[in-house]
């Protein structure tokens, strides 16, 4: 298909609609678990530092999903910024 300018063409063959399709999946899952790896540096590095704003463990349904979320933030806040990583943390905690 390449060879024939067809690349473009190829969701429209049958018999390549069902591989593209576990290639989508598996690339999204791929990214998924690199930006849950990065976040859990992340994390792992503020907690070394004391500046992570959960202490303990999440004992409910509801803090599991607030550590979730702000796991998913910092990991996205870390990989946006080249220059996140490296600076040193804050005195007083997460800063917006």
């Amino acid at each position: 298909m390449h060879q024939d300018n067809r690349l473009d063409l190829a969701e429209m063959v049958p018999a390549l609609v069902g591989a593209i399709e576990e290639a989508r999946r598996k690339i999204k899952e791929i990214f998924r678990e690199r930006a849950s790896e990065r976040a859990k540096v992340v994390v792992e590095d503020w907690k070394s530092q004391n500046v992570y704003p959960f202490e303990g463990e999440a004992n409910t349904q509801i803090e599991r999903a607030e550590r979730q979320i702000f796991r998913y933030c910092c990991g996205d806040r870390s990989r946006g910024h080249a220059g996140f990583q490296r600076n040193p943390a804050p005195a007083n905690g997460v800063t917006s």
